[in-house]
């Protein structure tokens, strides 16, 4: 029988076991539940490998605190994994939201013996109860609809008892005086189209124009989207202005991560999401703005939250436009950064067996795209993943099936960081490296972007001179080493 150092070590052992078979999430926490002798909530966070403060940060960052109260802490989670024994029974929403960190359904974090609701109270026990001064219930406290309102009409009779007035009605003057206010609106259906179209437009240039030269035209848009919110519209005016606030606030959110503006990079994405949580049938529109909190978190290297975030969009509206997205984009490249090679291989093929099935406007789908993710994106994202594997032939084939699109789309982000990726791979394969090849696809990357235009090419390229450190002394590395410095001091999150 095997020994292991530690109980974290043992249970890591049977996890990496079990996922190796391909048991499910729900089959591996009751392996844990039943081997290890712990609840529902405790073996599903083993199951996933996370720590009490783990599971707190990610409900944090999917469900950041209202204000003027505080975030989760991992001591409420141990209040909610000791219940019934002790500590607090955890609510259905509480519930819900540990099965969407768990992936798994809410009544499987219940025991069995905690299934069933509590039962009402027999009727005997409340007909006991002492309603001091004798007066029955039902007569001082309407307890139904009917009742509630005989009560009311009874009170407005005695009040107008001894007059000789008709009944008070409205005049016609007052009530048409109320349709006219109702049918009141500051926008119009034009206005509201012209929107759509400009965010669209916005959407398909970013990449071309950059972020540095569209952060001034979003910004005043949103403004002008907001002051319009300020007034009245028609309900489904009012929605359509959400949806575009919300969309102009995620993309403001992509601005200000390509800035290197973490701050506001973190503030526009969660305005974006809690405006999307108002629209109605809004499921493709909350999990478009997880795929850019994901990507946010990515690049600031906080791959927990990352994936806790794509996978959280891909639940929120399943086999949506954007599943590939998060599945390429988010869910598989934080697998990547986190060791999980099943994980990462499972990932892109679901994401590449969606793509399949999905039709996408043309060969080149932009980032922030409204629909799927095109072949090129997905290839392009497979590529990352597979080099934080350090599987040099894979980021090279998905790179190259890549790189072609992009170039004729003329699509300035993904030109530069497939680049990179590829140039990362070519000195990172043991035996058979290329420096030469690989700092000259360096240079032509930050040529490409463009000086400071995007901050995940500074960080990519950083990550490039790292790997090229072998070969420091190579003037094609040292003119990529010279550009990264003038032209790319990448902001740090």
């Amino acid at each position: 029988m095997a020994s292991y150092r530690s109980r974290r070590a043992e249970l890591k052992h049977l996890r990496d076991e079990l996922r190796g078979q391909g048991r499910t999430w729900a089959e591996i926490a009751e392996r844990i539940g039943h081997d290890w002798n712990v609840n529902a909530r405790q073996a599903f966070r083993h199951a996933h490998g996370m720590s009490q403060q783990n599971v707190a940060d990610q409900w944090n960052t999917l469900y950041p605190a209202e204000a003027g109260h505080g975030p989760l802490t991992s001591k409420q989670i141990s209040y909610w994994e000791t219940w019934p024994q002790s500590g607090r029974e955890p609510s259905i929403t509480t519930l819900t939201r540990l099965a969407r960190i768990y992936r798994c359904d809410t009544r499987d974090l219940l025991d069995p013996s905690h299934h069933e609701p509590p039962h009402p109270p027999p009727a005997a026990a409340t007909a006991s109860i002492d309603h001091r001064g004798g007066t029955p219930p039902s007569a001082a406290h309407p307890t139904t609809a009917a009742s509630a309102l005989e009560h009311a009409i009874a009170r407005r009779e005695e009040a107008s008892r001894g007059t000789s007035e008709p009944a008070l009605l409205e005049s016609p003057v007052e009530i048409a005086g109320r349709v006219q206010w109702v049918s009141t609106t500051n926008v119009d259906d034009m206005t509201l189209d012209l929107f759509d179209s400009m965010v669209t437009d916005i959407i398909e240039q970013y990449e071309r124009a950059g972020p540095a030269r569209l952060a001034l035209y979003v910004v005043g848009h949103r403004r002008q989207v907001h002051e319009i919110m300020r007034a009245q519209q028609h309900p489904r005016q009012r929605e359509r202005l959400f949806v575009t606030a919300a969309r102009l606030s995620c993309i403001l959110a992509a601005v200000a991560l390509d800035l290197g503006q973490w701050a506001q990079a973190r503030a526009y994405s969660v305005e974006a999401f809690h405006l999307a949580q108002m629209v109605d049938r809004g499921e493709d529109l909350r999990a478009w703005v997880r795929a850019t909190q994901s990507l946010i978190e990515y690049y600031a290297g906080r791959y927990d939250n990352a994936l806790a975030l794509a996978r959280d969009g891909q639940d929120t509206a399943p086999g949506g436009p954007h599943a590939i997205r998060l599945a390429v984009n988010g869910e598989a490249r934080a697998l990547a950064r986190l060791g999980d090679r099943r994980g990462v291989e499972e990932a892109v093929d679901r994401a590449f067996t969606q793509l399949a099935d999905s039709p996408t406007a043309g060969p080149a789908s932009p980032s922030l795209s409204l629909g799927p993710y095109c072949q090129a994106r997905a290839a392009g994202n497979a590529a990352t993943a597979y080099l934080s594997l350090a599987d040099s032939d894979r980021v090279v084939d998905y790179a190259s099936r890549a790189l072609a699109t992009f170039d004729t789309a003329g699509l300035r982000g993904p030109q530069a960081l497939t680049r990179l990726d590829m140039a990362t791979a070519l000195v990172s394969s043991p035996g058979t490296a290329d420096p030469e090849r690989a700092a000259a696809l360096a240079e032509q990357a930050l040529r490409v972007s463009g000086a400071g235009q995007f901050q995940s090419v500074g960080q990519r390229a950083a990550e490039f001179l790292a790997a090229a450190q072998p070969w420091h002394d190579l003037p094609a590395v040292q003119a990529v080493q010279e550009a990264v410095r003038s032209g790319w001091a990448a902001a740090q999150p």
